[in-house]
């Protein structure tokens, strides 16, 4: 899952060093509320999954540039179109 867009969340290094590892209950109980619950739903899905399938670097590198230009393209759009 370490290069899993779904399972990005945005933390400050305070809040995720000093509260998210630290306190992995409420952690627990927060991300519960703070993503989807199709999300959640997957994301736990996958992290009960064994994939000893081999990862391809090259692949995973090119599939999130492409993630990130359709998110640039996406911002753009919204930008020129207020």
């Amino acid at each position: 899952m370490a290069f899993d867009v779904e399972n990005v969340k945005a933390l400050c290094l305070g809040c995720h060093l000093y509260w998210w590892h630290r306190h992995p209950i409420e952690a627990g109980k927060w991300i519960e509320t703070a993503i989807d619950k199709d999300r959640l739903a997957r994301l736990k899905k996958k992290s009960n999954t064994i994939d000893k399938t081999p990862m391809d670097y090259k692949e995973i590198k090119k599939d999130l540039e492409n993630k990130i230009r359709h998110l640039d393209n996406e911002l753009n759009l919204i930008i020129e179109n207020g």
